[in-house]
């Protein structure tokens, strides 16, 4: 198999400020000037490339740790950790990956400490090795491994005097101390965030009018926030509040401060983005807070004028956002409509009024829709874990006119395309994604989408035992899937009667 690199590796690639080459003949040259015969070290490098390139990964595995062994030092060798890492991750495989990743880290780091300019990319690197070494549940290497990155890069930043090296220290010990609490490691990771806050208020204190200090304390206590978002929702509240207020404050205290200004906008939009779904009346308020700097500030020369008026277009967006969440929750509490569907996948067909008694799931999505095909893995878990339970998913979608292609187990675009023929394409879509759960192709230009409010998908909705909606999701995530499953158990707890 012939392993080329998707947009996903591309950008993986990317984040680590690295290349992949794939060798390529060159043309016949008279034999005075024949290249040289390869090296033996060239030759195993070109060994392992083409087993990768076969997707024969055990043996490209065994290959390379020969000829690491062999030539410990090589600068080729140790590139090839890009593909291996690339392909591992593509392929689900994190704990391979996440080997192949902690040795990029390190040469990366190599490679801004000679050029500190391209230190701001480290910061894709670090969150890359925090999500692998989270999915391969080995934080601790991960955890480990910031450490040790950390303590180099201020060192580098010591003997260069460069505040883009120390700018970079400061966010392995951000993604540091998050894991940490991530982990379980609560202790460690409220002991390092509250040394860290102690230090930048001590420093302010003594330059009060200090912006960058200030930011400085922002940036710490928007750190202590997320780490308390771990702990329990009221000590995070209280953490949000605390932080929000400060930065108000210098907002306030420093107009017209570009460092200041960014750091409120980012502040506000972290806090409010999150919170649109689950409390959009509280994204409200806050909003509202947000709105208020925005009508008082009085912007002096064209780069400030542009800069409020970038800040108006996030602000309308986030309101936007706000409304359609708060128009789509009207329909919670309310009986949730029933439809028909042209075809059934996956099993017969059913009503909403037949499974009066279940908590159903509904799923609107396509199979056109990457983001919907990345919440596959938590719909088969849900179906595994809670259909014993009475948990339906219904998965609801409508003809696109996309066929399947046997030969790259794909859905494509096909014109003339009947329903029974797409129905039937669906099917086979289903088993190569393995889904359990019943799939129904809704007519053309049904109303059913614009009922339950759907912008855009995947959008969920959760129906209690009474035929209640109780809950509506649109997007992908894990924090969007954590919230769907929490919701999937409470309904389940709940007696018929409690949906009422």
């Amino acid at each position: 198999m012939n392993r080329r690199l998707s947009a996903f590796s591309l950008a993986l690639l990317l984040a680590l400020g690295t290349t992949v080459t794939y060798g390529q003949p060159g043309q016949p040259q008279p034999a005075q000037n024949a290249e040289p015969a390869a090296s033996p070290e060239s030759q195993a490098v070109e060994q392992v490339m083409k087993l990768l390139q076969q997707n024969k990964l055990e043996e490209a595995e065994a290959a390379y740790e020969k000829a690491l062994t062999a030539y410990p030092k090589s600068e080729e060798l140790q590139s090839l950790r890009q593909p291996f890492f690339v392909i591992y991750a593509q392929s689900n495989k994190p704990q391979q990956a996440l080997k192949h990743l902690l040795p990029l880290v390190d040469s990366f780091v190599d490679e801004v400490g000679k050029e500190p300019r391209m230190a701001d990319r480290l910061s894709n690197v670090f969150q890359i090795l925090t999500r692998i070494a989270g999915t391969a549940k080995q934080e601790q290497l991960a955890i480990d491994k910031l450490a040790a990155v950390e303590e180099r890069l201020n060192k580098l930043a010591a003997d260069a005097d460069s505040e883009a090296l120390r700018a970079a220290a400061r966010v392995a010990f951000t993604q540091r101390v998050l894991l940490l609490a991530e982990a379980g490691k609560q202790d460690e990771a409220d002991k390092l965030v509250g040394d860290t806050v102690q230090k930048a208020e001590a420093a302010l204190k003594e330059a009060p009018d200090d912006a960058d200090r200030a930011v400085a304390l922002a940036d710490a206590l928007a750190l202590q926030a997320n780490v308390a978002k771990e702990k329990d929702a009221k000590a995070a509240d209280a953490a949000y509040k605390t932080y929000l207020d400060f930065i108000s404050q210098q907002w306030d205290k420093h107009p017209g401060n570009t460092k200041i200004q960014d750091a409120f906008i980012m502040a506000y939009f972290s806090r409010i983005a999150p919170m649109i779904d689950e409390d959009p009346d509280a994204a409200a308020k806050l909003l509202a807070t947000a709105q208020e700097k925005y009508q008082n500030w009085k912007p002096e020369g064209d780069e400030a004028v542009q800069r409020r008026d970038a800040f108006g277009q996030i602000l309308a967006s986030i309101k936007e956002r706000i409304d359609l969440v708060q128009e789509r929750n009207r329909l919670v509490g309310k009986l949730a409509p029933d439809f028909e569907a042209l075809k059934w996948v996956n099993g017969n067909a059913v009503s909403l009024a037949d499974l009066r008694g279940k908590v159903v799931l509904l799923d609107f999505w396509a199979v056109w829709c990457g983001p919907c095909i990345s919440t596959f893995p938590h719909l088969r878990d849900w179906h595994d874990k809670y259909g014993k339970d009475g948990l339906v998913i219904l998965g609801l979608t409508q003809p696109y006119g996309y066929g399947w292609n046997e030969q790259a187990q794909a859905p494509e675009p096909k014109e003339g395309l009947s329903v029974d023929d797409e129905a039937v394409a669906l099917e086979k879509f289903a088993k190569h994604h393995e889904l359990k759960h019943r799939l129904a192709m809704l007519p053309e230009g049904t109303k059913v989408p614009k009922e339950y409010g759907v912008q855009g998908i995947p959008h969920v909705v959760l129906v209690d035992r009474a035929g209640k909606v109780r809950m509506i999701r649109v997007g992908a995530g894990e924090q969007t899937a954590a919230s769907l499953e929490k919701g999937i158990q409470e309904l389940l707890n709940e007696k018929p009667d409690q949906g009422n």
